[in-house]
């Protein structure tokens, strides 16, 4: 059975610049993989196609900026660095930032057997984005989480 856990945060109190909560992540211990960036291109017209690619911090940060400012989508991968798990970072806005849980998600097995499958470790989310997000100064203003499975 397929799983899908997605996070929706808002942290337009903190800014407006999706580059400026980009850099909060990396703050709090989620950057690239090996130094691989990998974004949603300038122009890519909606149409996800991701680039892989070696860029300085300042260079990526450009991209989102100038994506940002044409109204597009800024979508990038971050791993957390002490651990082995990963989400897309989806965005037009700090308003509604999507986080989708789709890298190596954290899970919590049902011991039991009363109901088939592993859910999400959404405190581990929580902890590691939210409350570390808020602890560095960027004020965490709505959380929703949903997590679908078919």
């Amino acid at each position: 059975m397929a799983r899908e856990a997605v996070i929706s945060i808002d942290c337009s109190k903190y800014s407006n610049r999706i580059s400026d909560i980009i850099k909060q992540f990396d703050n709090i211990g989620w950057g690239f993989k090996d130094n691989i960036m990998k974004y949603l291109p300038i122009h890519d017209n909606d149409m996800f196609e991701w680039r892989e690619e070696k860029l300085s911090y300042e260079k990526l940060f450009s991209l989102v900026s100038e994506k940002q400012a044409l109204g597009e989508a800024v979508g990038v991968q971050l791993f957390h660095n002490k651990s082995d798990h990963g989400t897309t970072l989806y965005a037009k806005s700090t308003k509604e930032i999507t986080l989708f849980l789709d890298y190596n998600r954290r899970i919590m097995y049902n011991t039991e057997g009363t109901v088939g499958g592993a859910f999400t470790d959404i405190s581990w989310y929580v902890y590691h984005i939210v409350f570390a997000l808020e602890k560095a100064g960027c004020p965490v203003e709505d959380m929703t989480y949903n997590e679908y499975w078919g």
